[in-house]
């Protein structure tokens, strides 16, 4: 399995009027071309021929029976069949020339065929909310994956750099980025595969990850935060900032 990882700002400004500066993910820059590798049958059959003791025969020359011949010319088979003895081919293999499982064998040494992998991600900005505010406080970004055709992949979310219990998805926070405010410096937060804000994004494959099959497009997921109550945190004045993971295995 390969995978590739993205990092995700989530932020918020509380108690100010002043704008987030947070910028989005740079993007990673999309593959070229896709390489479309031969399937194990025929992989098989390369190696089978390969190892084969068979020669490889130029041209296959079809003759008349010795009935044949001797109705044309009138007479008895007998001396033309002991003249001129035919070897019957049960069967004639056709097998790729010296010069193409040449080029095969050095194709196959030297390139690797693999799916490949193009993803970007912008980030999760709760923009500007008050310390009382007792609404839910919503901000969403996207991951974007761009997959070979038919892979199946999948991404994950991890727990941020600032959780309550390292690696619990459950306990999502935002820490102010002062690091002079030592009080009331957290903001709970969770992040969701669905508008309603039912389907917790994890990192538990299988669980709560999303889950895709490459199309060869860029497909992007919207990622959905959601501060519950932001009164409940009772932060102090600050912006505060939490960084998550996004792997895409694919």
């Amino acid at each position: 399995m390969n995978a590739k990882t993205i990092a995700i700002a989530i932020a918020l400004i509380a108690g100010t009027a002043v704008v987030s500066s947070v910028q989005a993910s740079e993007s990673i820059p999309t593959l070229a071309t896709v390489q479309v590798r031969p399937a194990a049958d025929q992989l098989a059959q390369q190696a089978w021929e390969q190892a084969s003791g068979i020669p490889t025969l130029a041209t296959v020359e079809v003759r008349p029976s010795a009935d044949q011949l001797a109705e044309r010319n009138g007479y008895v088979a007998a001396p033309v069949a002991a003249a001129m003895p035919i070897t019957t081919l049960a069967s004639v293999e056709v097998r790729p020339s010296l010069e193409q499982r040449v080029a095969l064998a050095a194709e196959m040494e030297t390139q690797r065929y693999a799916a490949t992998l193009a993803a970007a991600a912008t980030n999760v900005d709760f923009g500007t909310a008050a310390s009382t505010t007792a609404t839910p406080t919503l901000g969403q970004g996207t991951v974007t994956a761009q997959c070979s055709a038919l892979t199946p992949y999948t991404i994950s979310l991890n727990a941020g750099a600032n959780a309550s219990t390292a690696n619990d998805v459950t306990t999502r926070r935002m820490k102010n980025t002062n690091a002079a405010v030592t009080a009331n410096n957290y903001v709970g937060y969770q992040l969701y595969q669905d508008a309603a804000h039912t389907l917790v994004w994890g990192a538990t494959s299988g669980t709560n990850t999303q889950a895709g099959i490459g199309t060869g497009l860029a497909v992007p997921y919207i990622v959905y935060g959601q501060i519950l109550n932001l009164s409940t945190n009772n932060p102090a004045t600050g912006n505060y900032l939490d960084t998550v993971t996004a792997t895409i295995t694919y």
